[in-house]
């Protein structure tokens, strides 16, 4: 552990707003209890002071925050760089993942700080646990094995040059983490279906994002204290290689890269949808802001690489999107009102990051801000359901519109 970082008096999130880097002084205290495992970072919790505005009154109000974060000293700079950006792309994509942030102290030492978005009523338990878990209940009971335990384990050995690529192989690996779960938490199928989207939504975001490592030890679920299955865990792991690499490690198993892909498209394509059709129809405003990220956050000698795996990834899902939409049926509402949608969400993602870092000048020198505390704001959980009531009003009064519009223009050139 780097004793010098961990020995400063202050530290600053460094951050860019509206094209200026600031820093922040950064408050925190040491979780020393802490049930982690960790390596050159400590478990801490960060207070933060954000200016909010009450939706009955309308006034302004400050609200003081506690969020549970790792902050760690950079032994490898372009790593820490890399979490930056993928924790940045992720919520571009509205990937559910941990935010994270460049911190320096008072005597330039660099860092980084990863913010958790878990509740306070949560606990967090490591998918590795759960699947011994499962394993040692099927031992101690003498249960028989499932088929799709069978399946799993019936896999044969991989390695980075051995590879799985049968799509019955794949999808068994895939199904072990929702059954695993399922089973344990007995999970109804609403649950399941959050679960399974939430799941495959991580999977593909690894591919996009040359992630080459999604074994059981990456991820977790956050259970309730009573122990009731809450959500997949968001993304704190994100094992990004600055070279391409034709394998996927999931589940501890290697997969052909452009396998799982073809299976996620042929099997799966209903939860992966949104996010597809948005990367591919708003290919161009997605490309510029995840360059616009990479060059802004890592050095330029990596800069390039970095934006030639992401283009090269996208431009995979690209193709496969092109074959898997056409075959993939819906009647011409329900796509005009996706489409709307999708499309809306893309312009005001991009947009932002636009305003973030499109006037940035790196010349100028970083300003620190005279705030007593870092303010941080963590996006609260989305409640889909009324996001999406939401957007069908609007999307049905835009079609009404339309449709009045367009027969007052048959009737004008009928009776004209």
């Amino acid at each position: 552990m780097n004793d010098k970082f961990f020995e400063s008096n202050e530290y600053y999130l460094v951050d860019t707003f509206n094209g200026e880097t600031k820093k922040s002084k950064l408050y925190f205290s040491v979780i020393n209890n802490t049930k982690y495992k960790l390596k050159n970072s400590k478990e801490i919790a960060i207070e933060s002071t954000n200016k909010e505005i009450d939706e009955i009154t309308g006034e302004e109000k400050y609200i003081k925050h506690v969020y549970e974060a790792f902050i760690k000293s950079s032994v490898d700079t372009y790593k820490d760089d890399l979490d930056v950006i993928n924790s940045e792309i992720a919520e571009l994509l509205d990937i559910s993942s941990s935010k994270v942030y460049k911190v320096e102290t008072s005597d330039n030492l660099k860092g980084v700080v990863s913010i958790g978005v878990k509740e306070k009523e949560e606990q967090q338990i490591n998918l590795d646990v759960l699947v011994n878990k499962l394993i040692k209940m099927i031992k101690d009971k003498g249960i028989a094995l499932t088929s799709w335990l069978k399946d799993y384990f019936s896999l044969p050995n991989t390695d980075p040059n051995l590879l799985l690529n049968s799509e019955k192989d794949i999808v068994s690996v895939i199904e072990m983490t929702i059954n695993t779960i399922s089973i344990l938490f007995r999970l109804n199928s609403e649950e399941q279906e959050k679960l399974r989207k939430d799941y495959l939504k991580m999977i593909f975001f690894d591919l996009i994002s040359n992630n080459t490592n999604r074994s059981f030890n990456t991820y977790s679920i956050l259970v309730s204290y009573d122990i009731r299955f809450s959500r997949l865990s968001p993304i704190y792991d994100y094992n990004n290689d600055i070279d391409s690499k034709s394998y996927y490690l999931l589940n501890n198993q290697y997969i052909d890269k452009s396998a799982i892909l073809s299976v996620l498209y042929h099997k799966y394509y209903v939860y992966i949808k949104r996010l597809s059709k948005g990367l591919t129809d708003n290919l161009g405003l997605y490309l510029e802001s995840i360059n616009l990220i990479i060059d802004n956050n890592v050095d330029s000698l990596y800069s390039n690489s970095i934006k030639d795996n992401y283009k090269n990834n996208i431009d995979l899902i690209k193709n496969l999107e092109s074959i898997h939409s056409k075959n993939y049926f819906e009647n011409k509402l329900d796509i005009a009102m996706t489409q709307t949608s999708i499309n809306l969400n893309a312009l005001n993602k991009n947009q932002m990051i636009h305003s973030k870092y499109r006037q940035r000048n790196k010349s100028e020198e970083i300003k620190v801000e005279s705030s007593d505390a870092v303010k941080i704001k963590i996006e609260p959980k989305k409640e889909e359901s009324k996001l999406f009531s939401r957007v069908m009003i609007v999307l049905f009064g835009i079609i009404l519109i339309s449709a009045i519009i367009i027969g007052i223009i048959f009737i004008i050139k009928k009776f004209a």
